[in-house]
């Protein structure tokens, strides 16, 4: 299975799934409203305005690649060992990585309440495996660094003074790319506190397109759970 990258997003915006009438639910209509949560999130991973990679502002750190592995829709079920995977690329000043996770609002435009934050402190080109702590679903998923004082750095910084995080929205249902790159994150987790080759990872998660001349040959799998 074959991920694609998806660099460019839009503002999120969404629109509730229409409810059926109770009144006019028979046996179908019964049998339709156990296909309800399926269908919702099939539109979900067509319409969502994802983002796998975050990074590309102005400054070090800003420009620094952050890559949730997801399929190429930016939503992935994670099913029930909820792995999650991210990849941070070189720097030579590396800072923390934030992750967030929000409920999904649609009528809030996407994002809502916070319920979960993690901080992974700052390290080298590595994958990163984490899980989301968190069973509200759907759920938005936000990788980024910490580059508060990148400001103080670029007296043109003003421009994007934050590097755009990576998001991606985590769902129920799971559609056989999840499964696969489910199978994928459980067999990294057999390597934790080891590394992996960088070629073999990128291939894996479908990112064989990424330019890394500038990355290491090995990349540490650190695990945060």
């Amino acid at each position: 299975m074959v991920w694609e990258l998806t660099c460019l997003c839009s503002p999120m915006e969404r629109h509730p799934t229409q409810a059926i009438p109770l009144a006019c639910i028979g046996l179908g209509g019964l049998m339709l409203l156990g296909l309800a949560p399926a269908l919702a999130n099939e539109s979900l991973r067509s319409t969502f305005p994802g983002r796998l990679i975050g990074g590309g502002s102005r400054g070090e750190c800003a420009a620094r690649l952050v890559i949730n592995v997801v399929p190429r829709t930016s939503v992935f079920a994670s099913g029930s060992d909820d792995l999650l995977a991210v990849l941070q690329g070189p720097s030579p000043d590396p800072r923390p990585l934030e992750i967030a996770f929000s409920v999904y609002d649609a009528k809030a435009g996407g994002l809502g309440n916070r319920v979960r934050q993690q901080v992974i402190p700052a390290g080298s080109a590595s994958l990163v495996l984490l899980r989301s702590g968190a069973s509200i679903r759907p759920l938005i998923w936000e990788s980024s660094y910490q580059c508060d004082d990148d400001a103080s750095l670029d007296e043109l910084s003003f421009i994007s003074a934050d590097a755009p995080p990576a998001v991606s929205l985590l769902v129920a249902d799971a559609q056989p790319e999840d499964d696969a790159l489910q199978f994928t994150l459980s067999a990294w987790k057999g390597s934790c506190g080891r590394q992996l080759a960088t070629q073999a990872v990128l291939s894996s998660a479908g990112l064989n397109g990424l330019d890394v001349s500038q990355w290491p040959e090995q990349l540490p799998v650190v695990c945060s759970f």
